[in-house]
């Protein structure tokens, strides 16, 4: 039996993970974010005296910022853990979830393991533009609640007490290197999440060392800012760079994009090697 060609496998695999309800509440959950990101935006440039010149993209910058290393904000660190562990939950079932089901059936359709798992892999690089580019649309949908829309760069960064006095000519790039963080940072732990799920024989235990990571690189990096930058998870976390905060050394944009880079094609590499010696139709490849 012939195998189906490459496309047709990240397609079918897409429309088989995609869940519309997940959908529906990424949607809800980064307006609510969005919402709450004006609200603090305002208060932020009121005090310093810059109320009227609030805009959409000032809420974005708050949304995907992150939280600093002070973490004085609960919505910062808050909106940021939750935005990652819901998606690590989305996809928790992805990889190895198939396996146990129908893997006997499926990987003969599909040509090689390995090609089984890079359409994995394709699949879950869509679901994180998806996921990224949703999240950024609620967001500023939820921000217009409370700020005009504007195509003009925040100017938040310029006027707040940032560790670093930024250029208000630096602040449009350095968003929009912050969401392209935001998604290489996705699919990396996505990534890991899968070859986790495939080592460990559980979706579920996948999950749960995905999350822990996360948790552990949030809370670790508030007391070692010096280990920020080699901790798993921490690259989407735009106010801890350098850039914005100097108390944290080398920790530059490349470095994360590098970094992120590195995490994916390895835990591509960890995947394809654990697909070639799993037991899928054994007992030890039962589990969900």
């Amino acid at each position: 039996m012939g195998s189906a060609p490459f496309l047709n496998v990240v397609y079918w695999s897409v429309r088989s993970a995609l869940r519309w309800w997940w959908v529906a509440t990424t949607g809800v959950m980064f307006v609510f974010v969005g919402r709450s990101s004006a609200q603090e935006a305002l208060a932020i440039l009121a005090h310093d005296g810059e109320p009227g010149n609030a805009g959409a993209w000032d809420a974005a910058f708050l949304a995907f910022a992150g939280p600093s290393v002070d973490q004085s904000a609960v919505r910062s660190w808050a909106a940021w853990l939750v935005a990652h562990l819901l998606f690590l939950y989305f996809v928790g079932d992805l990889a190895y979830g198939e396996l146990p089901r129908r893997g006997y059936a499926v990987l003969p359709r599909t040509g090689t393991r390995v090609r089984w798992w890079l359409g994995k892999v394709a699949t879950l690089a869509v679901l994180t533009a998806g996921y990224t580019l949703e999240s950024l649309l609620a967001v500023l949908l939820g921000s217009l609640t409370r700020l005009p829309w504007s195509w003009r760069a925040p100017i938040l960064p310029v006027v707040a007490a940032l560790p670093r006095v930024v250029r208000y000519s630096e602040v449009d790039t350095a968003l929009a290197v912050g969401l392209i963080l935001f998604f290489t940072t996705l699919l990396a732990m996505g990534c890991l999440e899968a070859a986790l799920s495939i080592a460990l024989r559980r979706s579920f235990y996948g999950f749960a060392s995905a999350s822990a990571i996360l948790i552990l690189s949030l809370t670790l990096g508030t007391s070692h800012p010096g280990l920020i930058r080699w901790l798993p998870g921490s690259q989407s976390m735009l106010i801890r760079h350098s850039f914005f905060d100097p108390r944290v050394p080398e920790f530059s944009f490349l470095w994360s994009l590098i970094y992120d880079s590195v995490l994916i094609v390895g835990a591509i590499g960890a995947g394809a090697s654990l697909m070639a010696r799993l037991d899928v139709v054994g007992g030890e490849g039962r589990g969900g």
